[in-house]
């Protein structure tokens, strides 16, 4: 495979919690989630086409979902010598649940359903991730 070669892509989200905080870095559409009470959010804003043009007003989120295009990174790993992940530190809560995951999950369940249940086993990880 020669350099910019998608063949050899991937993405990449980590977490690493120290005391009250969480340090995020991400590349690519892997996400990290967070739910805090009833909020359920995504804490990572996907490298991606359709991302951007979400971002810019010219599809919706739910015209994004069933795209064709969905797969298409505007960062990743193994595109380039050198990748740089985004960064960012966040502040964790006493009851915050979180799920780092690739698109395997959210393109094939609703955020809806990756919630509810969150909500129901979110005291049993183990049980949630099933």
């Amino acid at each position: 495979m020669t350099q910019g070669s998608l063949a050899w892509a991937s993405t990449l989200v980590a977490a690493v919690f120290c005391d009250d905080k969480v340090v995020v870095a991400h590349v690519g559409d892997s996400r990290l989630y967070r739910l805090r009470g009833e909020e359920f959010m995504a804490i990572t804003h996907d490298h991606s086409f359709l991302q951007e043009q979400i971002d810019h007003g010219r599809i919706s989120a739910e015209e994004a979902r069933y795209s064709l295009k969905r797969n298409l990174l505007t960062r990743a790993i193994g595109v380039d010598y050198q990748v740089e992940a985004e960064i960012h530190v966040h502040s964790v809560r006493p009851g915050d649940v979180y799920l780092l995951c690739s698109d395997g999950l959210y393109d094939m369940v609703d955020e809806a359903e990756i919630q509810h249940a969150l909500e129901m086993f979110g005291a049993n990880l183990e049980l949630s991730a099933m």
